[in-house]
């Protein structure tokens, strides 16, 4: 247990939760965040988490009440850092307000072709408070290389496509290389399960890209 990272979200309460006629929705309750960490442990067979996060901010979020809840998962030792998830920096300061935690990572959409985050300012938020950037669906569902990009995209997919065949590696590689040269140090999620996938992605860390 002590070689890997387990990390996790919740906020999520997905349609027919707890009753039949239940809509999908966020909620940072305390009582639905202490739930859902439990029931992820059991699923898990283990006794704590290393990182929970926030998953999408909770329009009716009580920063005093995520608070609550964070205290008592720390203090049981089922929880030992914490985090969010798709949040702003107005977002994060509120609920950071009320923490006795620090809130370590932010986990966003950030890749070459969802890449607004980077100029409006919470890159620069997080590198100013000492939030780990994850950037999710950092190969944009593989829009770029996989199958025949959309006439759009095109001229960036053939642009990925003869730089990853001058560094003599995949697009994969090149599109998180992309990411990897931020200052932020940003912390590429890759959702695959193919261990191929998983090969290419990781010669990421032998090229460095040019400004």
């Amino acid at each position: 247990r002590g070689r890997i990272v387990l990390q996790s979200k919740c906020g999520i309460r997905f349609a027919g939760d707890p009753e039949a006629g239940s809509p999908a929705r966020y909620d940072f309750s305390r009582g639905h965040l202490v739930r859902s960490v439990e029931a992820t442990l059991k699923r898990l067979d283990t006794d704590h988490l290393d990182l929970l996060l926030l998953h999408r901010p909770d329009p009716l979020m009580e920063p005093a009440e995520v608070a609550r809840a964070f205290d008592h998962l720390q203090d049981s030792g089922k929880v030992l850092h914490f985090g969010v998830s798709n949040h702003n920096a107005a977002q994060i300061s509120l609920l950071q307000e009320q923490l006795e935690q620090p809130l370590v990572v932010n986990q966003v959409e950030l890749s070459l072709l969802h890449h607004h985050l980077i100029s409006d300012g919470i890159l620069d938020y997080c590198r100013e408070y000492g939030i780990l950037v994850q950037a999710w669906s950092p190969l944009a569902a593989g829009r770029l290389f996989a199958g025949t990009p959309a006439k759009e995209l095109r001229p960036a997919a053939e642009l990925v496509v003869r730089l990853a065949e001058a560094k003599d590696v995949a697009p994969e590689a090149i599109l998180l290389a992309w990411l990897l040269k931020h200052p932020a140090g940003i912390q590429p999620i890759v959702g695959t399960t193919n261990p191929d996938r998983l090969v290419a992605s990781c010669q990421a860390d032998t090229i460095d890209l040019g400004r």
